[in-house]
C-alpha cells in the first residue's frame, strides 16, 4: 500500500502481520500497534506525509 500526502492526518488500519514499512513525516508523529516492520516482508506498507500524524493500526474483527 502507498499513500503520499502533502497535508493531513493518515490512520490506517491493516491485518495484523509483518511488513516492509517506510514511514514519513516531516511535521508529525508516526505511531504504530500491532504489526511487525521487517524489511524482508513480502508486503509494503509506505506512508509519507508532508505535514501530518501517521497512525498504523492492526485491524481488529
Amino acid at each position: 500500500m502507498m499513500v503520499d500526502l502533502g497535508e493531513g492526518d493518515v490512520d490506517l488500519k491493516v491485518p495484523a502481520g509483518s511488513y516492509r514499512c517506510n514511514f514519513a513525516s516531516d511535521a508529525g508523529e508516526v505511531t504504530r500497534s500491532g504489526i511487525t516492520c521487517d524489511d524482508a516482508a513480502a508486503a509494503v506498507l509506505d506512508v509519507q506525509v508532508g505535514r501530518g500524524d501517521i497512525t498504523v493500526t492492526a485491524a481488529t474483527l
